[in-house]
């Protein structure tokens, strides 16, 4: 467990000296969750070997009673984890569509620009006619 910690805390150290901020960013909320999956899932074995252990050694109303009371554990860790994971869809969309209306943005500029140079250049073509037709 130690030595995973410790490549992932060397992964996020080289995603963030890189200049994106924003993709190591991402990537780091990215491997915080799948940490996160992995203690749940640690966590949910746990549990099922403890109602292993019980279900052997204890009566059958106290057994349903501790089946209950896991099933709802279980569904609970089950809705974080759907939480989660629509967070990270939301998070993915913002970012795209802020990439998207960046790209946007560049493009009208560029066609603005290009826009500018072909009616400046339409106006030196005529002015330069104009001045060089004779009088």
């Amino acid at each position: 467990m130690q030595i995973i910690i410790i490549l992932l805390l060397l992964i996020i150290q080289i995603i963030c000296s890189s200049n994106s901020s924003s993709i190591s960013f991402i990537i780091i909320i990215i491997i915080i969750i799948i940490i996160i999956i992995i203690i749940i899932i640690i966590i949910i074995i746990i549990i099922i070997i403890i109602i292993i252990i019980i279900i052997i050694t204890t009566t059958t109303t106290t057994i349903i009673i501790i089946i209950i009371v896991v099933v709802s554990i279980i569904i609970i860790i089950i809705i974080i984890i759907i939480i989660i994971i629509i967070i990270i869809i939301i998070i993915i969309i913002i970012i795209i569509i802020i990439i998207i209306i960046i790209i946007i943005i560049i493009i009208a500029i560029i066609l603005i620009n290009i826009n500018i140079n072909i009616i400046t250049i339409i106006f030196f073509f005529f002015s330069s006619n104009s001045s060089s037709s004779p009088s």
